[in-house]
């Protein structure tokens, strides 16, 4: 509009063009930031849905005593078991028995 005089209606014309731009401007970045929150609200649902997968500390803990308590009841086994053999092969080799 430069070099043209200004009046009431080129100033409305005026205006008008800028609040229509400001007012798609405005409605783009509306848009943007509803994909966003859209996109954040399906990450903290997938992570709520995860969430009530994932098995309870307590239970965890009840269940991993108990496997160490039956891991440390096989490695005595496994010890006994071992000293037992070390004890026979001894007594053969002191009998002269040949392996």
């Amino acid at each position: 509009m430069a070099g043209e005089e200004w009046n009431c209606f080129t100033l409305k014309q005026y205006v008008d063009a800028i609040f229509s731009e400001k007012d798609k401007a405005v409605t783009a970045a509306v848009q943007e930031v509803n994909a966003r929150l859209n996109a954040l609200n399906e990450a903290r649902e997938q992570r709520a849905d995860e969430i009530r997968v994932y098995l309870p500390r307590e239970e965890f803990n009840r269940a991993h005593e108990g496997l160490i308590e039956k891991v440390d009841a096989l490695t005595k086994q496994v010890y006994i078991v071992v000293g037992s053999m070390a004890v026979v092969y001894l007594i053969l080799h002191f009998l002269g028995a040949k392996p």
